[in-house]
Parts: structure tokens; C-alpha cells; sequence
């Protein structure tokens, strides 16, 4: 069975697109456990 190369970067694709999302939240939250 061939699967595509892009098939298999649809996961890392939407993986980024979440952490790019939630990047504010997650520097807020970076910030608050440092201190």
C-alpha cells in the first residue's frame, strides 16, 4: 500500500497549526511557571 508523502505531513501540519494557536498561551504559561 502507497501512501503519500503528504499524507504522513498532514498530522505534523496540523500538530503546528495547533501549537501556533495556542504559542500565546503557552509563553503566558512558560512565564508563570519560571517565576
Amino acid at each position: 500500500m502507497y501512501v503519500p508523502k503528504w499524507v504522513l505531513l498532514l498530522p505534523v501540519v496540523a500538530a503546528v497549526a495547533l501549537m501556533w494557536k495556542e504559542f500565546p498561551a503557552l509563553t503566558r504559561y512558560i512565564k508563570i511557571t519560571r517565576m
